[in-house]
């Protein structure tokens, strides 16, 4: 309820939050087939540009229903979704501090751009690692 208010009452988050809600929801439905997924992006801009928790909670659970969505009502394959599915909350938690960092680093400065450059190939490398590496351990697919 707080967080609805929030947004209403201030039009900068609609300016950042709504961009940043339609490009998670429609690039990880797989809707639009040419275009890559960009949850990473997403959380590490929210990360950056939204401070409340709340938003990190936000997006996971966009995330989620979107995918729900996709698998009951489109068709997608939900090959992905196995008990290692809940290690994509600190997957996507890795990205949004690393921008929650970025925001505290950053200044209107060109020698800001390579703390930028650190901040998102660590956390991006980061989730990745804690993403793909839980499904090869946790999936079941892969016995060995």
């Amino acid at each position: 309820m707080r967080l609805c208010s929030l947004l209403f009452r201030n039009p900068s988050l609609r300016i950042t939050s709504l961009p940043l809600a339609a490009l998670l929801a429609l690039t990880r439905y797989h809707y639009f087939a040419s275009v890559p997924d960009a949850t990473l992006a997403v959380f590490l801009l929210a990360g950056f540009y939204l401070r409340s928790p709340w938003w990190l909670g936000l997006f996971i659970a966009e995330a989620a229903v979107v995918d729900y969505v996709a698998i009951t009502y489109a068709g997608v394959s939900n090959w992905c979704v196995t008990p290692r599915y809940a290690l994509l909350i600190p997957a996507y938690a890795i990205p949004w501090l690393g921008g929650r960092l970025y925001q505290r680093l950053h200044r209107w400065e060109w020698r800001t751009l390579l703390p930028l450059v650190g901040v998102v190939l660590a956390s991006v490398t980061a989730a990745f690692l804690v993403s793909d590496g839980s499904f090869y351990l946790l999936s079941g697919y892969f016995p060995s």
